[in-house]
């Protein structure tokens, strides 16, 4: 009886041994899973990122999105950000400015007083240099070629531009702002997959409602006009609205040359207050050039989607197909007129 109850004893503290070793095993298998890195593959910029454990839990917030920011010649880029309050703060005054809460003057406040761009991730095909707003007084960073691209970094953290700023925030953008730049350092770069890029070489076929509610095809906006700069713009956008009085005055010399100017006013919702909103700009930026209007219910216009920013230009002939790749973003220093003229005059040429 006593060896009976002394092996159960000792199978018990057998059963009990793996119960405990069968826990701790998972205990650190779960704990190994945890501390997997995060991996982010932005396509769009073509960087395969490894995301440091200092970019979670923050005191302030760092943001970061792949963008095209300039298609001739092909350019996309990573922009990181920081923000001096939480993400719950943050997302009470993106919320606000969606809804047009928020003045100009705000704006400009919270810009200068709780952001800070730390830097540029670039993918270009050509020289950095090339594009406008990088000098060589720019902290680069060459990063990697492959594929016709070159990789780079562009630091623009200054911690004495923020000297203002909470001890906390400003010692956590510093350490941030080096994370980057080692996170970059070994990141893996690819060739940037972009498909608005895809539109080049195709017809477009579609149709659309102008801001008075008329339908029109493709065919007929476009055969009007030996090529035809579609010009995709949108209430929302400060850029769009300052560069349509140009447009207008572009609009007016091409008729000589038998070409022209097409709006696509894109907005993200089929609300009549757009339409309006957009007439009124239109009216005051002396615009007499055909303008439709998109949104999420026209199929035909999907591609307007895969657009990265705006405004976003490109050049198609009378018969609709795309035959200049898209331009993404304002075109200062140059007025849209000293920038498409010679552009539209090569193509006449040819």
């Amino acid at each position: 009886m006593k060896k009976r109850e002394s092996s159960r004893k000792k199978w018990g503290k057998q059963i009990i041994c793996i119960m405990l070793t069968a826990i701790l095993l998972c205990g650190l298998s779960m704990s190994a899973l945890a501390e997997e890195p995060e991996i982010k593959t932005f396509e769009l910029a073509g960087a395969r990122l490894t995301i440091p454990a200092e970019f979670k839990n923050t005191h302030g917030v760092l943001e970061y999105s792949a963008a095209a920011v300039n298609y001739t010649p092909p350019t996309y880029w990573i922009s990181f950000i920081y923000y001096t309050l939480s993400e719950e703060d943050l997302n009470v005054f993106k919320q606000r400015y969606e809804k047009g809460e928020v003045s100009l003057e705000e704006f400009t406040e919270f810009d200068e007083t709780k952001t800070a761009n730390m830097g540029i991730y670039y993918a270009v095909k050509g020289d950095l240099m090339n594009l406008k707003g990088i000098s060589k007084d720019n902290e680069i960073i060459e990063l990697g070629s492959g594929d016709g691209f070159n990789y780079y970094y562009v630091n623009q953290f200054v911690r004495d531009a923020h000297s203002n700023w909470d001890k906390a925030f400003l010692e956590e953008a510093e350490m941030l702002s080096a994370k980057i730049v080692e996170m970059l350092k070994q990141a893996e770069f690819f060739k940037p997959v972009d498909p608005a890029a895809e539109i080049l070489g195709k017809k477009l076929t579609f149709k659309a409602e102008d801001l008075d509610h008329n339908w029109h095809t493709s065919e007929e906006l476009f055969s009007q006009n030996r090529f035809t700069l579609v010009n995709v713009w949108g209430t929302w956008c400060g850029v769009c609205v300052q560069e349509m009085e140009d447009l207008g005055n572009l609009h007016r010399q091409l008729g000589e040359k038998k070409c022209g100017v097409l709006g696509i006013e894109h907005e993200y919702k089929k609300y009549e207050k757009y339409a309006q909103e957009a007439k009124d700009i239109l009216k005051e930026k002396n615009v007499t050039y055909p303008n439709v209007l998109v949104n999420k219910d026209y199929e035909d216009l999907a591609f307007i989607y895969k657009l990265t920013g705006h405004p976003a230009f490109f050049i198609v002939n009378s018969e609709g197909v795309v035959v200049f790749p898209i331009y993404v973003g304002g075109s200062a220093p140059q007025t849209v007129i000293d920038k498409f003229t010679p552009i539209l005059d090569q193509l006449l040429a040819e």
